[in-house]
């Protein structure tokens, strides 16, 4: 866990670099640290190993203030990638990766054996990469040689700064894959520098928005594009960003949440009242206070019932797919392509029924997004809805 209480950085001539900065990274997590340049980003990270001292403030790392610990030791526990890569050009892969753990005085055997080991971890082949030099890598070899390097000592915590800005779009999207990949496998605590609020997005467990050396906003990249702090942070984001991501656009925030509903036990006649009152052609049963969804009722086969006071309770269609309010958007189109349902019932964890998907009420919210369609306020016809 890495702690940034009240941190401030002044240079020369007043300047202030940062200012009251506070937040903490909680262990295992990757947080992002996202703003445009001179906003304190880098300057933040390079804290952390102590390689720029706060002028006032404190940073602990796992309950511990860094001013009181090592340097040396400190740093040689934390790992650090840059966007340089910083690869000594004299040193073959294999020397370069396993700088740290000579400095160590680890066998040669088993520095053999780790190299091999990260060299495959970060997706490259030992015996083809191992006594190359850097002049011979491409930029993004180079980067995941980095990376291994960064991981040698098996470090708890690990410093990234802008490590991707420099590749080109294909090599940048597949080194964070394989970031991401890691990251599942080790659970690292890992402080990402960027600029990219699409790779932050992607990356991230937390972002941290700043400017100008003050803390904006600091949250899940989830609550960050749906509720932005201010105006500048809304700007920075761009108001369509969400969309580059659809599986934070969950179904409790489309849903319908007052949908057309009947109780378990009505009779015929009255539920197909209630659907001509409402001008659907579906109800969705429910039974009980807490509304517990058992299926839905269609007129048609309703109107096929030659009693019409018998009960609904035989004709409730149970067999159809129910979205949970945290599910997606992408969850939701997936079961009406696959499964041509025109509607999704809502239903928590407990049973309760919580809302209703329709295909038209979908489409609402797509073309509200894409084409500024205004929502008429009409009936969705043949469908349930409030």
């Amino acid at each position: 866990m890495i702690e940034f209480k009240d941190i401030t950085k002044t240079y020369q001539g007043n300047a202030e670099v940062l200012k009251g900065v506070s937040f903490t990274i909680e262990s295992g997590k990757l947080v992002s640290v996202i703003g445009r340049s001179g906003c304190g980003k880098t300057t933040l990270l390079r804290m952390v190993n102590r390689l720029v001292k706060p002028s006032q403030g404190h940073i602990f790392v796992d309950g511990k203030d860094i001013d009181g610990l090592d340097p040396i030791r400190l740093r040689r526990n934390i790992g650090y990638v840059i966007q340089q890569v910083g690869l000594f050009p004299h040193m073959t892969v294999a020397k370069n990766i396993m700088i740290i753990p000579k400095a160590e005085h680890f066998a040669k055997d088993k520095m053999d054996e780790r190299c091999r080991q990260l060299l495959t971890m970060v997706g490259l082949d030992p015996d083809k990469y191992m006594n190359r030099y850097p002049s011979e890598l491409s930029g993004g070899q180079q980067q995941r040689v980095g990376i291994a390097r960064a991981l040698a000592m098996d470090p708890k915590i690990i410093l990234m700064d802008e490590p991707f800005s420099a590749l080109d779009p294909l090599t940048r999207s597949s080194l964070q894959d394989q970031l991401l990949d890691l990251q599942t496998k080790m659970h690292k605590t890992i402080l990402f520098v960027t600029h990219d609020m699409d790779e932050a997005i992607k990356l991230s467990d937390k972002i941290c928005v700043m400017r100008k050396g003050k803390v904006l906003q600091y949250d899940t990249p989830e609550n960050i594009l749906k509720n932005p702090a201010n105006q500048y942070v809304s700007e920075f984001v761009g108001p369509n960003r969400i969309w580059s991501s659809p599986e934070f656009i969950k179904v409790r925030d489309i849903m319908i949440k007052d949908p057309r509903v009947t109780k378990i036990g009505q009779d015929t006649r009255r539920a197909l009242e209630k659907m001509r009152e409402g001008r659907v052609d579906t109800l969705l049963v429910v039974d009980g206070e807490d509304n517990r969804y058992l299926g839905i009722i269609s007129a048609n086969r309703l109107r096929q019932q030659p009693d019409l006071s018998v009960p609904i309770d035989k004709f409730i269609d149970s067999s159809g797919k129910v979205l949970r309010p945290g599910e997606n958007i992408v969850d939701a189109l997936k079961i009406m392509n696959e499964h041509g349902q025109h509607l999704i019932p809502v239903v928590t964890k407990a049973g309760s029924l919580a809302g209703l998907v329709t295909r038209s009420s979908l489409l609402t919210v797509l073309s509200q997004q894409y084409f500024s369609v205004e929502e008429d306020g009409g009936h969705e016809s043949k469908e349930v809805t409030k």
